[in-house]
């Protein structure tokens, strides 16, 4: 089985999680907005469970001029799949392969294509 969503481009890692004056980390009021988008955008996208034998890939398309590290945004979009019910767990177990690439840019809307196979 396979799948094709789109997402709009997570926030890094860094800005998901700034470190709190105690020194802990928390989720920032800019992740918790880009859960709420892309809970929104996986509306009318055909999606379906996954439970073993995963591989995916991610096209990342940033915004013109945009810098960033790829790989930085990757455990986000993971972890978003895993909370929708997408995939069952992102434990080695399930995942058994996945890539990433940049894709280019995307001056509107930058965004990630994600691409889902398994059983």
């Amino acid at each position: 089985m396979k799948i094709n969503l789109t997402l709009p481009m997570p926030p890094s890692m860094n800005q998901a999680f700034p470190t709190g004056k105690q020194g802990r980390r928390y989720k920032s009021p800019e992740y918790k907005t880009w859960i709420e988008h892309a809970r929104i955008a996986l509306g009318g996208q055909d999606v379906r469970y996954f439970e073993k034998d995963v591989s995916y890939h991610y096209d990342i398309y940033f915004r013109n001029g945009q810098s960033g590290d790829c790989e930085n945004r990757l455990k986000i979009l993971t972890d978003f799949l895993v909370s929708q019910g997408i995939l069952r767990d992102d434990k080695h177990t399930i995942l058994k392969k996945g890539s990433f690439a940049f894709a280019g840019y995307d001056p509107i809307n930058p965004h990630i294509d994600i691409t889902v196979e398994g059983t």
